[in-house]
């Protein structure tokens, strides 16, 4: 996941900038502007590695591209709404019911959605920190406060320290593993931890971009616990391991109740026909595995 903030854009009719009679929220003029990792010129895209992003420097697979192509030729009519074909595609491909998957554009915007739909103002989110510096941005969006716990001194997931964070005025517990920017893993044991001491009213929001690209035998997967937490939301990409970056294409898996209200928040027509194609082409047998081995 690329990038990180600056420095709050210029308020309102502040030196800075123009004069203006336009109220802007204090909350949102105080945001920090995020700004990805540079793009090298494509004379230089050869040998420089632009490793804020984390992207794949590989391209999609030949299939993935021609479902690409194939869907171009409909670009002058809307896509489906909610993107029916992929979510079942993914409720497939994981065995769950396409009314637990919402697809979106791109994982941050579905966690903002999510935010968004649990969160009012003055409720608390807790984060682990370093983390994917998005997360502190979209919770201040939703109105919340970030209640940032410390990771420990390797870099890891605190789990004990983030439950003892959780009040009454928390409503989402986010953790990110493998962790952005550290690569650090919640083990099996620890994720169900974590997703067992969070109260029932309480969402939890396990982000699992890099998941595919773990090794480590020891590392939880949180899909695999969906059936015993009806408040746990699992957040994967199309972005990373499958090489979609530029089409701008995440997912989450939960509960449908709680897919229902993500979706009710969401932008209409969020995901763009030819990234539905490229991503329903993508989860084709042995796309992700060719991919994959490509990356070791």
């Amino acid at each position: 996941m690329p990038g990180g903030p600056k420095s709050a854009a210029p308020a309102a009719g502040s030196e800075n900038g123009p004069s203006t009679t336009v109220r802007i929220r204090p909350d949102v003029a105080a945001l920090p502007t995020y700004v990805p990792g540079a793009r090298p010129d494509a004379a230089a895209a050869a040998q420089i590695a632009k490793l804020s992003s984390n992207e794949l420097p590989y391209p999609p697979q030949d299939a993935v591209v021609e479902a690409i192509t194939r869907a171009a030729t409909g670009v002058n009519r809307y896509p489906e709404m909610t993107g029916e074909t992929l979510m079942q595609a993914l409720a497939r491909r994981w065995g769950v019911e396409a009314e637990q998957v919402v697809v979106g554009n791109g994982s941050v915007a579905l966690i903002q959605h999510l935010l968004d739909a649990v969160c009012r103002p003055g409720d608390e989110v807790v984060i682990p920190w370093r983390s994917f510096e998005a997360y502190p941005i979209c919770v201040a969006v939703a109105g919340a406060r970030a209640v940032r716990v410390p990771l420990t001194t390797d870099a890891r997931h605190d789990v004990p320290a983030m439950l003892a964070a959780i009040t009454p005025r928390t409503r989402v517990v986010m953790a990110c593993t493998p962790n952005n920017p550290t690569g650090t893993i919640l083990t099996a044991d620890e994720l169900a931890e974590l997703v067992a001491g969070v109260p029932r009213d309480v969402v939890v929001l396990i982000d699992e971009a890099y998941l595919d690209f773990v090794t480590d035998p020891r590392a939880g997967d949180a899909l695999t616990l969906l059936a015993g937490a009806p408040n746990l939301v699992v957040s994967r990409t199309f972005s990373k391991a499958h090489a979609l970056a530029g089409m701008r294409v995440g997912y989450l898996v939960c509960e449908p109740v709680l897919a229902a209200a993500i979706g009710s928040v969401a932008t209409p027509f969020g995901v763009n026909l030819p990234a539905q194609a490229a991503a329903v082409a993508a989860l084709g047998e042995g796309e992700l595995a060719r991919t994959a081995e490509r990356s070791a």
